[in-house]
């Protein structure tokens, strides 16, 4: 299904259609194809020609590309006291998130979270996990923590996978920034002071961030 939506967005083992919408997402890049961006991720999926068989990883970028994601703001997800078992957990890749006042997002040793940094050093990276069951994704730091949204906003960091760790990534038609969404139904927001919270109820400028991979999204 997936693979079939990548296709009807224009993007083709013969490069991207005209009038589409992979065309429209290029020419809010000036008519290039950034590398390491989604538009080259999307492309490269849609030159292979994936289809139903695509893996949870390629789900993951269709779903993330057309907002494509299972939950909605007020459905309710479940997940046992537990915590989701690893073979729940499809590793994607690792990430540094920008935010729109040009800096990366930072997670520091004793666990608070900022935007701050100028370059991406091992502090910024973030492994991306993919739930594929609840369409849902999860962030663990380099502290091996994974990141957790209160219900009152504030960002925090636990040792396993429950319903506050889960979060809904989006990206808007004809960009390459991304909003995330916690459980809850706010958007993180990347304040001018550098503080990372959850408490936005719509996607503006401050809860938008550019992704930029050092290793996926992989097909």
């Amino acid at each position: 299904m997936v693979g079939g939506a990548i296709a009807a967005a224009g993007f083709g083992a013969e490069g991207i259609a005209a009038g589409s919408t992979a065309a429209g997402m290029m020419s809010a890049y000036g008519g290039a194809v950034p590398a390491g961006g989604i538009v080259a991720f999307l492309q490269s999926a849609g030159a292979a020609g994936l289809g139903a068989g695509a893996t949870a990883a390629t789900s993951l970028v269709g779903a993330m590309a057309f907002g494509a994601v299972a939950g909605v703001v007020g459905e309710s997800i479940s997940v046992d006291a537990g915590g989701l078992r690893e073979d729940e957990l499809t590793f994607v890749g690792k990430a540094a998130f920008k935010t729109h006042h040009g800096v990366f997002v930072t997670v520091f040793p004793f666990g608070f979270i900022r935007g701050q940094a100028r370059k991406i050093l091992p502090w910024e990276w973030v492994s991306v996990f993919f739930v594929e069951s609840l369409g849902c994704f999860a962030l663990k730091s380099h502290l091996g923590k994974w990141l957790s949204a209160t219900p009152g906003g504030s960002l925090q960091f636990r040792d396993k996978v429950r319903e506050w760790e889960l979060f809904h990534v989006e990206i808007p038609e004809g960009s390459e920034k991304a909003c995330i969404r916690s459980i809850h139904g706010k958007f993180l927001c990347a304040e001018q002071n550098g503080w990372i919270v959850a408490n936005r109820d719509e996607a503006l400028d401050f809860e938008m961030f550019e992704i930029h991979w050092q290793s996926g999204p992989r097909f």
